[in-house]
């Protein structure tokens, strides 16, 4: 895993292609009442990057970069060059989060004070 700092604006600024947004925003999004349009689904994703917590993963050998908003349960993740936002997924709950963190044993705390699943009572 590569050990680079995050750009939050880099990363808000992320390219998305539109067929995958249009996808992503099919299988993700859809039917939570919150999102009415795929414009209001791109937003939150770069609104959860300009705010979330900030974590790094692997993801089959390849760093992501994951944002979570806690409160709104919202996850992006984007590419570990900071390039291209991978997906957007709501109502994630933090057992995941926790999940992708551990999976291949690489996860790192960017930007998250008081991480909930780094506590030992977890």
């Amino acid at each position: 895993m590569t050990d680079g700092a995050v750009d939050r604006q880099k990363c808000a600024r992320a390219e998305w292609p539109r067929e995958s947004l249009l996808d992503h925003f099919e299988r993700h999004a859809r039917r939570d009442p919150r999102l009415r349009s795929v414009v209001a689904y791109e937003r939150m994703a770069r609104d959860t990057i300009r705010k979330g917590y900030i974590f790094k993963f692997e993801y089959h050998g390849m760093t992501r970069i994951g944002f979570y908003n806690l409160a709104r349960r919202i996850l992006v993740v984007v590419s570990g060059d900071q390039s291209r936002i991978v997906t957007c997924i709501t109502e994630v709950d933090l057992r995941y989060v926790r999940a992708l963190y551990e999976a291949e044993g690489a996860g790192k705390i960017v930007e998250w004070p008081n991480c909930p699943f780094l506590e030992e009572e977890w």
